[in-house]
């Protein structure tokens, strides 16, 4: 039998980010994106790193209860970032899970979190994969979903 690996500091951190998310939630509505803040705060919190196995810097393996609570934590304040939070980590998570060693090592090697989807302005998010190219993983588009709550960094943050 598996053991469920639990973060309540994360869960309890995602509260720092509703409270910044909250701050922000008319300005996200008006321009139809997230703030710098709001994306520094999930970064600064770890919130991105919730589905990230614990064997990488960053990560947290949460178990689906406590994921759950920290989506609606985030979720509350601004819809628009509990839905950005859970696809990204999502995307962030499977990579670290399901990449072998040497992209892991590259993608996931600095100071942050990669990301895994980008959004260019007005063109809906578009879902990154990762592709070997020349002994080095290469970004290359997978999906779109049209816009609805945008992040307009680059693909990998």
């Amino acid at each position: 039998m598996s053991v469920s690996v639990t973060t309540p500091g994360l869960v309890a951190r995602s509260k720092t980010v509703a409270s910044v998310a909250d701050e922000y939630a008319d300005w996200g509505d008006k321009e139809g994106r997230l703030t710098e803040p709001v994306l520094d705060a999930l970064h600064r919190e770890g919130l991105f790193g919730m589905w990230v196995p614990l064997s990488i810097s960053g990560g947290a393996e949460l178990d689906p209860v406590s994921s759950l609570q920290l989506l609606e934590n985030v979720s509350y304040s601004d819809p628009s970032v509990g839905w950005v939070l859970m696809a990204a980590a999502l995307a962030i998570g499977t990579g670290a899970a399901y990449l072998d060693d040497s992209a892991v090592s590259e993608l996931f090697g600095g100071n942050r979190l990669p990301s895994q989807a980008s959004h260019p302005a007005n063109a809906g998010f578009f879902w990154i994969s990762w592709m070997p190219v020349d002994n080095r993983y290469r970004r290359y588009i997978a999906g779109r979903i049209p816009p609805r709550s945008r992040v307009e960094r680059p693909a990998s943050m």
